[in-house]
C-alpha cells in the first residue's frame, strides 16, 4: 500500500503515498490539513479535489507524506502541465505541530525525487508579503519565500500574476516562483519558459512588467 521509504538526510524517514481512492484512510487527515493550512481564498472546492481522486485524473496527484509507522505528516498536490515537463505545485503543507524541525524541507526534497530526472522544473505561487494584512502574516509570507529560495526555487520577476482559486472567490495578486531542475539531456527551465508553462496551465496571458527573469 505504501511507497518506498525515501533516504533523506537531516530528519525522520518519510514516504510519499499517492491517494487514489476515496476510501483511503489517509484522505481524511489530508483534507483536514488542507482546510487548516491554506486561507479560504486560496482553496479550490473540496469536491473538485475529491472528483480528481475519484476519476483518477491522469495529470493531478494528491500525495500524503507518512513516516515508517504510516503516521500522516503532510500533503502535496500537484499537476503535470500538459505538453510540458513542468509541474505546477498547487498545495504543500506539513502538520502545524511538526513545523520548524526540517520536515518541510524533507517533504519538498521528496517531491523533487518523485518528479525525477525527466522534470525540467516546478512552478507555484506564494503570497506577497507586502499585501498581507498584518505583521504576523507578512513575516510568515516572507519566511515561506526564504524557505523555497533556500531549497533552490527562485522568484519570477517581471510579471504580474493574479490567481483565483474559484469563480466565487476574490482574485489575489501573488508572486510566482519556479524551481529549475537539471532534467536528463535538457537544460533547466528558464524564466521565460516557466512563465509560458504557467500561462499554458491557467489558459491566459500573464501581464509582463519588465524583463522576465529569476530573482
Amino acid at each position: 500500500m505504501f511507497g518506498q521509504v525515501l533516504n533523506l538526510t537531516g530528519g525522520r524517514a518519510m514516504k510519499l503515498v499517492e491517494i487514489t481512492s476515496l476510501q483511503d484512510n489517509l484522505l481524511l487527515p489530508w483534507l483536514e490539513l488542507y482546510e487548516k493550512a491554506f486561507p479560504a481564498a486560496e482553496r479550490v472546492l473540496v469536491t473538485r479535489l475529491l472528483l480528481g481522486i475519484k476519476d483518477r485524473a491522469p495529470s493531478r496527484f494528491a500525495l500524503a507524506a507518512v513516516d515508517e509507522q504510516d503516521h500522516f505528516l503532510g500533503l502535496v498536490y500537484y499537476s503535470i502541465i500538459s505538453g510540458t515537463k513542468v509541474a505546477f505545485l498547487w498545495y504543500f503543507a506539513v502538520l502545524p505541530e511538526l513545523r520548524g524541525a526540517g520536515l518541510g524541507a524533507q517533504l519538498y526534497q521528496a517531491l523533487l525525487q518523485r518528479l525525477g530526472p525527466e522534470c525540467r522544473g516546478v512552478v507555484f505561487d506564494v503570497e506577497m508579503p507586502e499585501l498581507c494584512s498584518g505583521q504576523a502574516e507578512r513575516d510568515l509570507a516572507q519566511r515561506r519565500i526564504v524557505f523555497y529560495r533556500r531549497l533552490g526555487a527562485r522568484l519570477l520577476d517581471g510579471v504580474r500574476y493574479t490567481m483565483q482559486a474559484e469563480s466565487h472567490l476574490p482574485p489575489l495578486e501573488m508572486h510566482l516562483m519556479a524551481h529549475p531542475l537539471p532534467a536528463a539531456g535538457q537544460p533547466p527551465l528558464t524564466a521565460p519558459e516557466a512563465l509560458e508553462a504557467v500561462e499554458s496551465f491557467i489558459g491566459e496571458r500573464i501581464p509582463i512588467t519588465g524583463e522576465v527573469r529569476y530573482a
